[in-house]
């Protein structure tokens, strides 16, 4: 990931980053992985061939900037919003990463979209689309994570 690279370079600085759905460990193997691989939005082989196509070898799934859940430290990455959709196969990476997150103290705020499934917020119809807008825009503006809240 961008945030894990420009740490390690020592610039530029990223002020934020908002993470819709991540993909943030390549292996493929959470539990959401096998419960949802077959959604209407996205499948675990889409998800898959995308991996794939970043990738030159096998082995660099285990990269961290392939998979930054396998990062040995969080420290030091800017804020961070995380959205994650209910019935997504990459729901359990979305949460696992704000934990790991959180747990090297990087700011971060999860939200997890209730019934709903990868590219939720491409639809005005999401459910609580209009306030997971509001979020999105006070963390954009600067509002510390622990001001934004679900109105």
């Amino acid at each position: 990931m961008i945030s894990l690279l420009t740490r390690e370079r020592k610039g530029p600085q990223v002020n934020g980053q908002i993470l819709l759905t991540p993909i943030a460990d390549a292996r493929l193997q959470t539990q959401s992985y096998q419960t949802y691989e077959e959604t209407p939005v996205i499948t675990k082989t889409n998800i898959s061939s995308f991996i794939h196509s970043y990738i030159r070898e096998e082995k660099d799934i285990l990269n961290p900037l392939v998979s930054p859940l396998l990062s040995k430290t969080n420290f030091l990455l800017p804020k961070t919003f995380i959205l994650s959709a209910e019935y997504d196969p990459l729901h359990d990476d979305a949460e696992l990463y704000a934990k790991a997150l959180l747990k090297d103290n990087t700011p971060c705020l999860y939200y997890e979209c209730p019934n709903s499934f990868h590219n939720f917020m491409f639809s005005k119809y999401a459910p609580n689309y209009v306030e997971i807008e509001q979020m999105l825009k006070a963390f954009v503006q600067g509002s510390p994570i622990e001001e934004i809240i679900l109105l």
